[in-house]
């Protein structure tokens, strides 16, 4: 009896810590909270897809939901143990108030699909923020011509009574070096800088990062980076020392 049991338990215990079979599709952080953006612009996200399973994970689709909303998918075959990007682009054109997307990930084989989820405060007003106001809010370092424009400046002011930390999210450090105050005092304006890389510099862009702030609310800003290259003598966009 007792040997019987024993043997029970140990079936159970060796069930339990098995690997599983076949495709695992595995999302470490699933959900990401842009907070306050502007109307009619792009921010995004990159959540990591990894397969956990002991066989290729196939992503058969990505269905965004709407047309506001992209997903680039980086690779659709993951190997077991390996990792693959997807990048969540949303469009926030009319929006206003709270918003919130749910792109579905396919897998084939598996009957249950994958999610993430992006939300947002899409603000028609940047001027009525609190309790930190932005100048601009949109970063726009398009170039036209051969002058090279790698950076964008902006500026930060503190509308609370209160002494604000502030702490960068997400998304900078993919596309350039954001210098960010540590702490802004109440009723303080302070200088940012945004400094694109120079991989960045030969082709169009549309990013964006998000920081947060020790408020009540642990408020969030993601700001919206644009970079478009045009050739004024031809009058469309291009690479510079490119071709139509």
């Amino acid at each position: 009896m007792v040997r019987g049991m024993l043997l029970v338990v140990f079936g159970l215990i060796f069930t339990s810590t098995a690997a599983p079979a076949g495709p695992v599709l595995t999302i470490s952080k699933d959900e990401f909270d842009f907070g306050y953006i502007p109307q009619s612009s792009k921010v995004s996200h990159v959540f990591w897809l990894s397969n956990t399973g002991d066989q290729d994970l196939k992503i058969a689709k990505v269905n965004p939901g709407c047309g506001c909303t992209r997903a680039p998918l980086d690779q659709n075959v993951i190997p077991p143990g390996d990792s693959t990007r997807l990048e969540i682009i949303f469009s926030s054109k009319l929006y206003f108030n709270r918003v919130v997307k749910r792109p579905v990930i396919e897998i084939e084989g598996l009957p249950e699909p994958g999610y993430v989820t992006i939300s947002s405060y899409v603000v028609p007003r940047p001027d009525s923020l609190v309790p930190l106001r932005l100048e601009p809010f949109k970063l726009d370092i398009s170039q036209y011509g051969e002058t090279v424009r790698d950076r964008a400046a902006f500026a930060i002011t503190n509308v609370s009574d209160k002494q604000l930390n502030v702490r960068l999210v997400a998304g900078a450090d993919e596309f350039g070096a954001l210098t960010l105050p540590d702490k802004i005092e109440p009723g303080q304006t302070v200088q940012a800088e945004l400094v694109l890389k120079p991989d960045m510099l030969d082709s169009d862009l549309e990013k964006s990062f998000t920081f947060e702030v020790n408020d009540d609310s642990g408020s969030r800003y993601t700001v919206p980076v644009r970079r478009k290259l045009k050739d004024p003598n031809k009058g469309r966009f291009t690479a510079p020392g490119g071709t139509e």
